[in-house]
């Protein structure tokens, strides 16, 4: 028998643009009467998740008189803020790390690739600030402008970090084949560990793999095209998963296993969740590819967050080692008792 409690969050955010904005979410309490606490976080992305904040709340109040046995299909943010209260839960019962519940001997921290967008200039002076800071993997946003610009900012990036770092690019699906190709065929010379969603559909990427040596990684259409056919692609290198957008943990998990034995690499990310969602998206990352650079360093993007010290990132590892207790429940709105 669980207590179920749920407090509404906003908290200020840099947003791709740049510009200030507010991130929403909920984090979910769940208490059982042994003592065992679990907290999960649910916050539903703007603009890709398919549901919205107050029909996730409907939702939750629905799954909370329905009782814990009932058979409810949650939306993807939901189902991850309440199968990860339930993992946390374990930890606390077990008074262990919450990766350790999955794997015993998960390590305490994980590589993260530095995010980098905007201009040349604001790429380059991201780049030298993530460097200084033990960075040695960077993600680039790329496809927002004409691609000749995005093949100037990548070599330069590229000539300003030199071989020992790696390079990750990210098109978000803004490039028809055709533009995707000349992109490619631009930055032919450099290695690249691989771009992300060239193009604006699915159907293009094995016509992109054909005249491009540069590896594809996949995000977006893992969610359009039902996950386990892709996995068997030969031109696919890489999953990026997103748990607020894929679902529970276990979906989540039982995909990167999946990846991983079809020799596909597996990069998890964040929606730009909390500080909590980007906690526990770490302690699930670590369980299965741990020494792999994941995309959480968005968290350097929260201005604020519900933790009363914000998570960690030393020499461009993500500590995952912060007790729960610290949660600032008290300045949150209770929605939900």
């Amino acid at each position: 028998m669980f207590n179920i409690s749920v407090f509404r969050y906003e908290i200020p955010i840099i947003s791709m643009s740049g510009k200030p904005t507010l991130r929403e979410g909920y984090i979910l309490r769940m208490q059982d009467t042994k003592g065992g606490v679990g907290f999960g976080d649910i916050a539903p992305l703007p603009g890709f998740s398919k549901e919205a904040m107050d029909e996730t709340l409907t939702q939750i109040t629905t799954a909370i008189q329905a009782g814990e046995d009932a058979e409810l299909e949650l939306f993807p943010s939901v189902s991850f803020g309440v199968e990860s209260a339930y993992l946390s839960l374990m930890a606390s019962r077990n008074q262990c790390d919450i990766n350790q519940v999955i794997v015993p001997t998960a390590p305490i921290s994980i590589p993260v690739n530095a995010l980098l967008f905007g201009d040349k200039k604001q790429v380059l002076t991201q780049a030298k600030l993530a460097k200084s800071k033990g960075y040695s993997c960077f993600k680039v946003k790329i496809g927002q402008r004409s691609y000749l610009k995005d093949v100037a900012i990548v070599k330069d990036l590229a000539h300003y970090l030199g071989d020992a770092s790696q390079i990750r690019l990210d098109v978000n699906r803004k490039w028809d084949i055709e533009t995707a190709l000349a992109f490619s065929k631009g930055i032919s010379d450099l290695n690249i560990e691989y771009i992300e969603e060239p193009v604006n559909h699915p159907k293009h990427l094995l016509a992109f793999s054909e005249s491009s040596d540069h590896p594809i990684a996949i995000d977006e259409t893992i969610l359009d095209l039902n996950n386990l056919p892709l996995l068997g692609l030969p031109y696919i290198k890489a999953v990026i998963i997103k748990p607020t957008l894929i679902g529970g943990t276990h979906a989540c998990l039982e995909l990167a296993q999946d990846a991983l034995s079809n020799d596909k690499k597996v990069i998890f990310t964040s929606s730009f969740e909390s500080g909590l969602g980007h906690l526990i998206i770490g302690h699930l990352a670590s369980t299965v590819s741990p020494d792999t650079h994941h995309g959480l360093s968005t968290l350097e993007y929260l201005t604020e967050d519900v933790f009363q010290t914000p998570l960690c990132i030393e020499n461009g590892r993500l500590q995952l080692r912060k007790s729960l207790s610290e949660l600032v429940l008290d300045k949150l709105e209770l929605v939900i008792e």
